[in-house]
């Protein structure tokens, strides 16, 4: 058995502070203590609803009091290290463990104290790539929670997170797993506020993500699904306008040339620009009748049939 999940288990038992860990692992014979892969399979253990909620405290516990021969190296830096205790307690949270919330917040603010010394590498933005990480992580917890209580602000907060995060990553990395996430935030924010200026965000971010995949990436599934979404909730709700007209054409046609991983992906998107022209078309009978019941009073009938003529060159 992992020697550190050994020792967590008899620092639970016994109810150890961090300077009882400090004195037993100052104590312990080098052959009793564990390796720095097993302390890191120990930490990532921690996500696992498996492990006792006490023993993964415990873990974290030891971690803090110091063991002997871990490496100096990038993966074990103070904010890395932090990061992924972070992302280990995240996943308790995500299975309904909230008092996995406090370790989460406190290791998450240790990471991002440790990355605010480092350079932006973007201009203008509010630090390093690695200090957006831990943004974004931040972000990922107030979307959980957003299920759980208080919706609305909790996704507010996550969208705040995602936008302050999103500048700190050059554009040259192709950086796409951010755009993903916030606009699928986006669409959940939508359904209880503001529904098309949220869904018109997310349709411009994950536009921006789109042009991050070349033909055949496989992650461009992933766009693809969330654009197709974007598209059926704005025309399903009547929030499209014909100006969207180039807008899905481009969509549509891009997502054609992409081998489908469904069999019936083409047809969706098909689907959609079907969707979009039927109600356009019930908009443009609608105010085609309008216009004929207005001019239909006007004794000059070549006005009246000049001004139709154009306005179903203009709908059709």
């Amino acid at each position: 058995m992992n020697r550190c999940v050994q020792l967590a288990q008899r620092a639970a038992s016994e109810g150890w502070d961090r300077e009882r860990a400090r004195l037993e692992i100052s104590r312990a014979e080098a052959t009793h203590l564990p390796s720095y892969v097993e302390i890191d399979e120990a930490r990532d253990s921690i996500g696992g609803i498996d492990l006792p909620f006490d023993v993964a405290a415990a873990i974290d516990l030891l971690f803090e009091a110091g063991f002997p021969g871990i490496p100096n190296d990038p993966d074990h830096n103070f904010g890395n290290v932090h990061y992924h205790f972070a992302n280990a307690w995240l996943k308790r949270v995500d299975q309904g463990e909230l008092v996995a919330v406090d370790p989460v917040k406190r290791h998450c603010q240790l990471s991002r104290q440790f990355y605010a010394q480092w350079q932006p590498v973007v201009h203008g933005s509010r630090g390093h790539p690695t200090w957006a990480d831990v943004r974004q992580l931040e972000g990922l917890l107030h979307w959980k929670l957003a299920s759980r209580r208080h919706t609305i602000r909790n996704l507010r907060t996550a969208v705040e997170l995602f936008e302050e995060a999103r500048p700190c990553y050059p554009a040259e990395v192709r950086y796409y797993p951010i755009l993903l996430l916030e606009s699928t935030l986006l669409i959940e924010l939508s359904e209880h506020e503001a529904e098309n200026a949220n869904l018109r965000s997310a349709l411009e971010l994950i536009r921006s993500a789109r042009s991050c995949f070349d033909i055949g990436d496989p992650n461009f599934q992933h766009a693809f699904a969330v654009e197709s979404e974007i598209w059926k909730r704005l025309i399903e709700s009547d929030l499209t306008t014909r100006e969207d007209k180039r807008l899905l054409e481009d969509f549509v046609e891009r997502a054609l040339r992409e081998p489908p991983a469904d069999p019936l992906a083409h047809e969706q998107v098909i689907g959609l620009k079907h969707l979009f022209v039927k109600k356009h078309s019930q908009w443009g009978s609608l105010l085609l009748d309008m216009a004929r019941e207005k001019y239909a009073a006007f004794s000059g009938r070549d006005v009246a049939q000049r001004t139709l003529r154009m306005i179903e060159k203009i709908l059709f």
